[in-house]
Order: structure tokens, then sequence, then C-alpha cells
């Protein structure tokens, strides 16, 4: 169901669109009008010359030394640095860094290529500024998002570094018009419509074949390219364009995120100042920007601990006891904050650990279920986790001691599981202040007690936290063996005993057991975490689209060369502490929707 902002978003919408036929000059003054809408706090603006190309810069308090390039949307006839103000002063805020929007010609008066040689000098200029490409990211909305694309293409082809990332937003990529959706969401889209940009395409294309890669990026070369981060909107008529964009890019190689939000309209990260889900989705387009601005510092630290987990080798043991005991031993007590509050409880027979970290609101509450493949580890040896999931979402933390196996096979950590979200409930916590996250096995379990509580009609929890799930017991993902050398965590035979010793004999394709294969229709929104260099990458990913096509709100996170569950070294780790920092956001973003959404 909608919220109450996007109903009013969507209705003020169709009550304010102009005909496509009205004039340009009253459009263009239209989309102009946006200048009303308020810049996020404390952005600074600045005319600037980019080359011969006027544009602005957008200047958060205490920006770093990275720099953004954003072209804007409006069918390369409409928008401005007027119109776009807004959405680029968010952007930059989100991502701390200086934004330079590009005021680009448009058409029909500058027809195709204008507007791509003009993004092509800006970038040209930053350049020759002395900016690092590594320090720089790109990004667009709508046809800037076709054209950021598009450009990166013809910089490569050039010679010219790529920079660190790009973002497109809502991309138009496809100037042939032939997409379905543009039919089948064309009654829930409230901006765009075949009809309307099909006049804005011939005043720009003028007679240019519309299948050049400059004008329909989706018919270009995208090898070369920088990690690229997709944003669309579920309802929208340009989700093919952003598939596509999405689908060409990973045939080459780009490491390349689709987020489709469902409900969302045609770029409805413009409208951060009045809608959650536009400040939520600008949220990870910073996070997008600032992983990629440091890779070199990640690698530095990702290489020693891989060294450092491979020489300490918690699993070469002969039996599952002996396993328990190197775990238990390793545990770092120094980990854990001295000012974190530990409690012991029952939560409905099942023992657990109640971490509250200082200051949490103690009405809000993560019921965390640790990893171990279902037969090792314990609250003790994930307290300092706890701790932190604690601080970052100011929240307490119930971790349950849920019975293991062989001693406890399927499905008694599912029973437990549930039986400690009931006590949540008995205590007279609101589901909508009530987050269920875990990682590895316990990522599995999170998926297979929320679709428990689903099939026995308890109400649900606000989100989801899947950190680097097992979802499938049958233990067949490529990747177990393509990631061999750069995981430390997992290996396959390892995998495939702890199942054995949870299933014991049972189907490892029951929903409860292996979550892909259940129908995940109905869950609450999900937020997955996982590493490209880690054995379970390829579950996390099948997990995504299963949950997405059950029509479930999906949020995919993939942190490049990070292991599995790197969330637990983030002592040493700051890419663990900074994902740790985002499960914290996405919780407090999620709470606050509920609770708006209940007033």
């Amino acid at each position: 169901m909608a919220s109450s902002e996007l109903s009013a978003l969507i209705e003020f919408l169709r009550a304010n669109r102009l005909p496509g036929d009205a004039p340009i000059a009253e459009r263009r003054a239209a989309v102009n009008a946006r200048r009303e809408v308020p810049l996020a706090p404390g952005i600074t603006v600045e005319e600037v010359t980019m080359g011969s190309v006027a544009a602005e810069r957008l200047v958060p308090p205490a920006a770093s030394d990275n720099a953004i390039l954003h072209l804007h949307g409006g069918g390369y006839v409409l928008g401005s640095l007027a119109s776009h103000r807004s959405l680029g002063s968010y952007i930059a805020a989100a991502a701390g860094a200086a934004l330079h929007m590009v005021d680009y010609r448009l058409a029909p008066e500058h027809p195709f290529p204008a507007a791509h040689e003009d993004a092509l000098a800006a970038y040209r200029w930053l350049l020759d500024q002395g900016v690092a490409p590594e320090k720089i990211a790109v990004s667009g909305d709508s046809a800037g998002a076709g054209l950021v694309v598009a450009m990166l293409m013809a910089a490569r082809d050039e010679g010219l570094p790529m920079p660190a990332s790009c973002v497109a937003i809502s991309p138009w990529a496809d100037m042939t018009l032939s997409a379905k959706s543009l039919d089948t969401n064309a009654a829930t889209d409230p901006t765009v419509s075949r009809e309307r940009l099909v006049p804005m395409r011939d005043d720009y294309m003028q007679g240019h074949d519309p299948k050049a890669p400059l004008a329909s990026p989706i018919f270009g070369d995208f090898s070369g390219l920088p990690p690229l981060l997709i944003q669309v909107g579920g309802i929208e008529t340009l989700l093919d364009d952003a598939e596509a964009l999405h689908e060409g890019a990973r045939a080459a190689g780009v490491k390349s995120t689709l987020e489709v939000s469902e409900g969302m309209v045609h770029v409805w990260p413009s409208y951060a100042g009045r809608l959650f889900e536009a400040r939520q989705a600008l949220d990870r387009v910073g996070a997008f920007f600032n992983y990629n601005w440091r890779p070199a510092e990640v690698r530095a630290e990702i290489g020693p601990l891989c060294d450092q987990i491979q020489e300490a080798n918690l699993f070469d043991a002969d039996t599952t006891e002996e396993i328990r005991r190197n775990v238990e031993n390793a545990v770092v007590e120094s980990w854990t904050p001295s000012d974190l509050r530990v409690e012991t409880i029952d939560m409905g027979g099942v023992g657990a650990e109640r971490l509250a970290a200082p200051d949490v609101d103690a009405g809000s509450a993560v019921l965390y279920l640790h990893g171990g493949g279902y037969t090792v580890n314990s609250p003790r040896t994930y307290r300092h986790l706890g701790a932190a999931i604690s601080a970052a979402a100011k929240a307490v933390v119930y971790m349950p001691d849920y019975r293991l196996a062989p001693e406890h096979p399927f499905p008694a950590a599912v029973e437990d599981a549930a039986a400690a979200y009931r006590y949540l409930l008995d205590q007279g916590i609101s589901p909508a202040r009530i987050g269920v996250g875990g990682d590895s096995a316990g990522g599995g379990l999170v998926l297979a007690l929320l679709l428990t509580l689903r099939d026995e009609g308890l109400p649900m929890p606000a989100a989801g936290i899947c950190l680097s799930p097992w979802v499938d017991l049958t233990c067949p993902a490529a990747s177990y063996q393509a990631k061999l050398d750069v995981d430390p965590m997992v290996r396959v035979e390892g995998l495939q005993a702890m199942a054995d010793h949870y299933l014991q004999g049972q189907d490892p394709r029951a929903p409860l057991a292996s979550p892909l294969f259940a129908d995940l229709k109905g869950l609450p929104p999900l937020l997955i975490q996982v590493g490209t260099a880690e054995a379970l990458y390829d579950e996390a990913i099948a997990l995504e689209r299963t949950a997405r096509a059950a029509g479930v709100e999906t949020t995919l996170e993939v942190w490049d060369d990070m292991i599995h569950v790197w969330h637990l070294f983030y002592p040493l780790l700051s890419e663990g502490r900074r994902a740790i920092a985002r499960i914290g956001e996405y919780l407090n973003d999620v709470w606050q929707h509920q609770r708006a959404a209940a007033e």
C-alpha cells in the first residue's frame, strides 16, 4: 500500500501535469518552478563554468575532496539548474561531496549530439582541474541518466580515465521507445508516457538513428565502465530501460546493481523534501559513491584480515564440539564495549541475551539470529556484533541462544526463533518497532521466521535484515567454487556437513530450511547485504530476485571485495563499521516511516 506521502505526491503530479503539446516555453517554466523546493540543509550554491558549459557547484557542509558530476533529466528538451537544484543538493548531502550540475544545451534549439558534447566537456574539465578520476563520481536522472552512461562510453573510447562510479536514476536509455513497460505501466506512471516522449525524442534526434549508442546506450558497448547503481520505480514506464541497462552492463562484466523500488514514480528521489522513500534512495546513492571512492583503503584492510582468518583456521577440527570450542576460545573480549548492558533472559523458553548500548530506545528492538551453519556459535560469540548493531540502530538487541544441530535438527532453530519473536510481542513491543536480522544461516533463519509468522497470521516486524544469507541448503551455488581462493570463511565441504547435521535426511528444498524455494509473498521489506568475494554471493543475488518477483520491497547492497559476514570483523575493518552503520540507518528509516504512516 502506498504511503500517504506517496499517494499525495502522485495525486499532485497528476493534477499539475501540463499537456504534452503545450508550448516548450510554458513547459520549461513549469519545470523550472521547482526552484521553490527547499535545498538540503547547509548547502551552498556556486556558479561555475566547466569549459564552455554553465554549471552550478552544490557544496554540503564539511565536504570531502571528492566530486560528483550530475546530468539533469527533462527529455533533452526541459530541465535546468533551477529545476534540479534540490535533487542535486540532496545527492551532495548524502555523499558528503560537492556536486557539479551541468546546464547542457537543450533541443530543439540544440539537437543531438549537443547535450552529449556538453556532458563530455564537463567531465574533461573536472579532470583538467586536477581532480583524480578515482575521486570523481557521475550521476544522472531520466534523460540525464541515459546521457551519463553514453558519456562514459565516449570517454572510454577517447582513452579518458573512468570515474569511480556511476548512478543512473530512472534512466531513459532507449530512443526507439519499444519497451513493453511503456504500455504495461502506462496507467500507473503519472509523469512519463510514450506520447510525451515521442516529441521530445524527435526534437532531440532530428532524423538521427534512434539506436545510436550515444543516444540509446542500451545498444552500446558497456565494457570497461565503472561500477553502476541503477535505481528505478516499480510503476514507471521506463522500468524496462533500467533493466536493459543493468543486463547489458552485467553481460559486459560491469559491476551493476539494480534497485527496483516498488510503487515509486519516475525520478522519485527528486522529491526528497517531501517523500521518505526519496530520502531513503538518496542515502543509498551516497553510500554507493562513498564505498567506491575508497577501494584502495578497503583492499589494504581486507587482505591482512583474510590471512589472519586463514591462519586461525577455526573450523579445521574433527568434530562439531571441537569447532564450537575453537570459536568460543577465539572470542576477543575487548571487542565488546565496556558500556554495553548485557542481561541474560528467557524468551519464551529460549535462553537469550538482551544487549543495550547507551541511550537506546527501549521501545525499539532488533531480534538478531546469529550465524554458524545451525551448528556453532552463541550469543557470547556474537555479543560484539550485537553491541554494534544496538548502537547503530539505537535499539535493544535480543539474541536468542537457539538450539543447534546435530543435537537439535531442523526445524528446532525455526521454532526457537518464532518463540523469541512471540516473547517480544508479549512484552508489548510494537511489531512496527521490531527489526529481525541475522547472518549466514541466521540470514536464512530470518526468512524462515518471517514465513512462519505470515503463515500463522502473526503481525509482521517492520523489516528483515539478511547479511550474507545462506538460503539454499542444496549447496549448489557456483560461487562456492568461484570464491574458494578469496573467501577464507566458507568451504563447500564445511557447508555440506552443516546442512547434513541440520537436516538429518529431511528435504533440503523445504521452504523453512531453504527459503530460496519458498513463496516470499507478503514478507516485510528486506535489506540484503553481501560481499563480492564471498562464497554465498550467488545465493544473495538469487534471493533478491526471488523476493522482488514476489512483490517484496527489497534492497540489495553488494559490497566489493568483502568476504562472508565481514561485519563480524568491524573492529579491524572500516567496511564492517560502515555496513553496520547502514543497518542502523535502514532500520531507523523504516521505523520512522512506520510511525509516520500510523499517524
